[in-house]
């Protein structure tokens, strides 16, 4: 059971920048090569890079290991009990707004995680910027996040596919 009485604090303050070493990157590398296209995947494997460098990133803050199952990414304990976490990333071209939002497409919410822990990721030439912007459990997700259809428009964004997202200042601080 996660214990949702967490004080609320100002949305900046929720976001962590991510340290990214040249290790990570290197791993990442290895792991994106290998991976290739996953099935369902909104960029068609494109993306893989810079999602498993946020991984990268988000484990080694986290001080987890990288279980890389099909439905999680780690184990983690943020009040205490151990929990199962995916790591959703996105790319961006902005560094991270507490008015973005964070997606959950149809096509995993078949995924077995307990949480979920939202991370943006930019990449300026050769170099990653990485924040984990906060975590919510799948429960709380599903029940605060907005229903969105493939073609909606959200002002200038059209959606991609069916999903359900919600505001980065609606997720949990993270540790």
């Amino acid at each position: 059971m996660v214990h949702t009485s967490e004080k609320r604090l100002p949305c900046l303050s929720r976001m962590v920048e991510l340290s990214v070493t040249t290790g990570m990157i290197l791993r990442a590398e290895q792991r994106a090569e290998e991976m290739g296209a996953l099935n369902n995947s909104i960029t068609e494997g494109e993306a893989n890079l810079e999602a498993f460098i946020a991984e990268q990133a988000v484990s080694e803050h986290l001080k987890q290991r990288i279980e890389d199952t099909y439905d999680y990414d780690l184990f983690w304990a943020p009040h205490g009990h151990v929990l199962t976490a995916d790591i959703k990333t996105k790319r961006r071209t902005k560094l991270p707004s507490p008015y973005f939002d964070c997606h959950i497409a149809d096509t995993s919410l078949h995924q077995e995680c307990d949480t979920y822990i939202f991370a943006s990721i930019v990449k300026t030439d050769k170099k990653f910027r990485v924040w984990a912007l906060g975590w919510i459990t799948k429960k709380d997700f599903l029940g605060k996040a907005k229903r969105v259809r493939k073609g909606d428009r959200d002002g200038a964004f059209v959606e991609h596919v069916d999903a359900y997202k919600c505001k980065v200042s609606e997720l949990w601080r993270m540790p």
